[in-house]
């Protein structure tokens, strides 16, 4: 059975964004999240 959400959930904030080197122009960059051109750095750990 499919879920559904009758509005878009407010505390779902994204904190990164990958591969913003494939980006369309007329995309804007998520406001506050991290830019990374493709994947994330590794941590060490």
């Amino acid at each position: 059975k499919l879920g559904t959400l009758d509005e878009p959930p407010k505390t779902i904030v994204p904190i990164y964004e990958l591969w913003t080197i494939r980006r369309e122009h007329w995309l804007a960059p998520l406001e506050g999240a991290s830019q990374h051109e493709r994947d994330r750095p590794r941590q060490a750990g």
